[in-house]
């Protein structure tokens, strides 16, 4: 780590006088203030400019507001639940109220500084800026129509009503007289403008009333603001879940705030600020307290954004802008209500059939085997092995902070050295710290105070922690400490042992309930000694630019992945298998995805798994060919990263924070660790597997920037290389045959479900399975499309045993190495019995059948009662319950969840009617190579 000034930071001063256009004096500056500007990207060659297309780098604000252009998609789609669709209008209100206060700020503030950078997209920050303008204008409105022509109607439908006030009945109106009298009309503040009293600071993001009365005796108008009080509602509930909004109310009842005078209009406003920090590190004696200083600050920045109703007068309008410094572009008339955010509040309403199922996360089996009300031992587990958690699937109380508490509580435990980002505002976590400080344990934590628009939660959680007695440390100049470690060090019989925890996402319990993460529990000596050293150089003067386990940020993360690209480049030359594959919030930084194309070029596939911002264009004929591109918005925010190469057959896999950007790679401390056991790795594989299947709906980036949504079960999201099957082979994916288990299976590998279960599948609207029959809960995919999830379809009585733990690696691991070895016939007829696929099919359908044939045949199985049941179960003792074909032990020896025992298993003759009876098998279908095979 270094505290020298990194590269990419070019510092330039305000008073440099503007150089892109004009000066806009609606665009002010401090005099003094700097800013860290990209410097143009120069590439260390050329070789990439040779190819023919109007660039080859999308720009990244665009790219982010195609992407919250996304999360409106969602709130239109009518297969969601409604209250779901409300709460992703909520979603996409807050989302682009930051990406002004943030992204714009920065631009307009970059402009009047006069340090015009031109961007990798080519364009120049005014005509970003002018593009955003027309872009956020044209989806704000798109959000509007969503909320008055299918939001509200649906609602409506369903006994839940969103009006105005003129739609109140008479003892409506007199519940929110009262309301008005008793609650509301003591918190509000008239502020007049006259000479007397000039015009008032609006605060950020704050619903105000604009407001004209007139004085009956000399008829003269006069101006003042009414702040619509935050501390209330949004949206007024009525009896029988009907809402009015609280602007509504108030502009109804003016007259008592201003007695005397005639209320002649009144309109709702709202303005947006330029709330981002700049906080001189260098120059301050005392980070904290300058962050403090700064965050009174914020509260007045320049306004980036005023949304106004579209009746509003013409003359208050213009006296709204005079006063804000706003020009024309960046006020956005818009159809009443203004700031969805409020639609949080009526999402939350108790209507269970109007939102995604219920999900409880279940503890990782490998850190309890068994159901247990005993706490987890997560010591006793990870001395056994590695875990590899994804949250929220595998639950953050008894996983990740049940790791914190015990080790608090341990009297072995010697030190805690922890990472806090981001927390919740009554942190388990920081509580267990605490106490392990009390103890008298060593603790150390990283608190990253400069976390944007967490910074005050941090400031008072760090100096908590310092009150305790932990030794609590700002990270180092210049960087934020964005990494997500933690390691308890420990004293055991065979000596000390760390015990290391590296994730993707943040420390936080409630967060981790709704975001997709990945975290690794391990013992391993290697990433605990460089995660030792890491904490070392956050906390001291050290310096360790290199680690054997860990690539770290600002030092070697950017080189390390460009060195794994090129590796897996120089694979597909020799002949061996190459692929790589990213799963991550933002790919933008342009070295990397200048290395990615000449890949491509090369002839490696390569796939991106990207949620949010994506500069690379995919399908670019000779530059990015064997690129693709996919997006997956769910019900759980994607928030994972995964780093995957091929490396010749023997992948290698790696999870952190970092996503591909110039302040992940070039101003943060980021982590990636590399996953030091190949199940680990499998499971990350499957992650992706599961991103690309067909089953799983997203959306595809097009080399103009378009992303085209991709509907569960289309062939458009095949990877390139994979030759398409014949259309004998495509009329049926996997050769089944007709018992009920083969029936589940070929169901779900056709994104169905079973017959029994059809009524179910009506009334959720046709939903589609993200992996048809998968069961496994670790993919994290499809988390908003709940069709699309294997435990949306368990919440619906769809596969009635593919609960998230029957796909646990480690019990299906070993449920399979409990079987005795069986000769290749004798396997082949006894997944035909089991109602699955022969092992050819198996072999040409690897991905499809890894995880389908057994959940589907034990949800035929979870059908039978009573003495069905018991006949089964006596089956296990016949004599004849060896398979005749093999002539042997049986297949299966327990009568676990891997014992298919189907009834025709003990009966050698009604199993040879059955194979007398059947048709003869299809054509053999010729091999296809694997995706391996056909790279190589």
């Amino acid at each position: 780590m270094t505290n020298e000034p990194y590269p990419g930071q070019v510092t330039i001063a305000a008073d440099e006088g503007p150089q892109d256009g004009p000066y806009d004096g609606g665009l002010r500056v401090v005099a003094s203030e700097t800013f860290e500007v990209e410097p143009p990207y120069v590439p260390e060659t050329d070789d990439l400019d040779t190819v023919e297309h109007d660039g080859r780098f999308l720009d990244r604000e665009l790219s982010w507001l195609h992407f919250n252009q996304r999360v409106l998609e969602l709130a239109e789609d009518p297969r969601l639940p409604l209250l779901e669709r409300a709460r992703f209008l909520a979603i996409f209100t807050s989302n682009l109220d930051e990406f002004f206060m943030v992204r714009v700020a920065g631009l307009k503030r970059r402009i009047a500084a006069g340090v015009a950078v031109r961007a990798a997209s080519g364009l120049m920050p005014r005509e970003v800026l002018e593009q955003i303008y027309a872009t956020a204008s044209d989806l704000m409105l798109r959000q509007a129509r969503v909320f008055d022509d299918q939001l509200v109607p649906s609602l409506a439908d369903e006994d839940i009503a969103l009006v105005r006030w003129g739609d109140l009945d008479a003892e409506e109106q007199r519940h929110c007289k009262r309301l008005f009298k008793q609650r509301i009309f003591p918190v509000l503040t008239p502020l007049a403008v006259d000479p007397a009293h000039p015009f008032p600071y609006i605060s950020g993001l704050s619903l105000n009333l604009a407001v004209i009365v007139r004085n009956p005796k000399t008829g003269k108008e006069h101006f003042a603001r009414v702040k619509v009080p935050q501390s209330f509602a949004r949206f007024v509930e009525l009896p029988g879940h009907r809402f009015v909004p609280l602007e509504d109310v108030i502009a109804e009842h003016l007259k008592r705030l201003f007695p005397g005078m005639e209320v002649v209009s009144a309109h709702t406003f709202r303005v947006t600020r330029n709330e981002d920090l700049e906080v001189e590190e260098d120059d301050a004696e005392n980070l904290l307290k300058a962050l403090e200083k700064e965050l009174l600050r914020r509260k007045f920045g320049p306004a980036v954004r005023l949304e106004v109703e579209d009746t509003i007068d013409a003359k208050i309008l213009d006296l709204l802008v005079s006063e804000l410094g706003v020009g024309d572009d960046e006020v956005f008339r818009l159809p009443g209500p203004l700031d969805l955010r409020g639609l949080h509040g009526v999402a939350d309403l108790d209507r269970d059939d109007l939102k995604f199922p219920t999900f409880v996360p279940s503890t990782h089996t490998s850190l309890a085997p068994v159901e247990s009300a005993s706490p987890v031992d997560v010591f006793k587990a990870v001395s056994r092995g590695d875990v590899l958690l994804q949250h929220p699937y595998d639950s953050f109380a008894t996983s990740v902070q049940r790791f914190i508490e015990q080790a608090a509580a341990d009297p072995h435990v010697l030190a805690i050295k922890q990472t806090l980002y981001r927390t919740s505002g009554d942190s388990p976590i920081i509580d267990a710290l605490v106490d392990a400080a009390e103890s008298g344990k060593q603790v150390l934590v990283i608190v990253e105070i400069k976390a944007r628009f967490d910074e005050q939660n941090n400031i008072r959680w760090a100096r908590k922690l310092e009150h305790a007695g932990c030794h609590v440390v700002y990270g180092q100049v210049g960087l934020k400490t964005h990494c997500k470690l933690s390691m308890v060090v420990r004293e055991e019989p065979d000596g000390i042992r760390r015990y290391t925890h590296i994730g993707t996402g943040n420390y936080n319990p409630k967060t981790a309930r709704m975001y997709e993460d990945l975290g690794l529990l391990t013992t391993d000596e290697r990433i605990g000694e460089d995660v030792a050293n890491l904490f070392n150089n956050l906390s001291g003067f050290s310096r360790k630019p290199s680690y054997d386990a860990l690539l770290v940020a600002p030092d070697s993360v950017r080189t390390g992945l460009v060195e794994r690209i090129r590796a897996e480049v120089e694979h597909h030359r020799a002949g061996r298998p190459a692929r790589i594959r990213i799963k991550a919030n933002s790919v933008v930084d342009e070295a990397v995805i200048d290395e990615l194309y000449r890949a491509s070029r090369a002839g490696v596939p390569v796939d991106l798994l990207v949620r949010g911002i994506c500069s690379l264009r995919p399908g670019v004929p000779g530059l990015s060919d064997n690129i693709r591109v996919r997006s997956v918005l769910g019900r759980f925010l994607e928030h994972s990263r995964i780093f995957w190469f091929e490396r010749g057959g023997e992948p290698k896999a790696w999870i952190g924070s970092a996503d591909m950007m110039h302040r992940n790679l070039d101003r943060r401390v980021e982590v990636l660790a590399a996953l030091p056991g190949a199940d680990e790795v499998r499971q990350v594989g499957e992650i992706l597997d599961l991103a690309f299947d067909p089953g799983t709906s997203g959306w595809d980036l097009d080399a103009d920037g378009t992303w085209t949504p991709h509907l569960a079960g289309s062939r458009r999201a095949r990877p390139p290389e994979v030759v398409e099957p014949d259309a004998s082979a495509a009329s049926k994916d996997v050769e089944t045959t007709a018992t009920t288990g083969g029936r589940a299976a070929t169901e779900r590998q056709r994104g169905g479900v079973l017959s029994s279960d059809r009524g179910t599948r009506e009334r959720v609207e046709g939903e589609c399975p993200s992996r048809p029959g998968s069961g496994t809960h670790r993919h994290g995919l499809d988390k908003l499309d709940l069709r699309c999830s294997p435990h949306a379809r368990t919440s619906l009585g769809l596969d009635t045993l593919d609960h998230p733990r029957w796909s646990s690696p480690t019990r299906a691991q070993r449920a399979r190495t409990s079987r005795p070895p069986a000769t290749t016939a004798g396997r082949a007829a006894t997944e035909r019995q089991r109602g699955g696929a022969s092992v050819e099919t198996r072999e040409r359908h690897p991905q499809t059948w890894s995880r389908q044939a057994r959940p589907a045949v034990l949800t035929a199985r979870a059908h039978l009662t009573g003495s069905r049941r018991a006949r089964w179960r006596s089956l296990l003792d016949h004599p004849r319950w060896s398979s005749p074909t093999t002539g042997g032990p049986p297949a299966c020896t327990s009568p676990g969840p891997d014992t298919l025992d189907h009834p025709r298993w003990s009966s050698p003759t009604r199993a040879q009617r059955a194979r007398t009876s059947r048709p003869p098998p299809p054509p053999q279908v010729e091999q296809r190579p694997s995706a391996s095979e056909a790279v190589s």
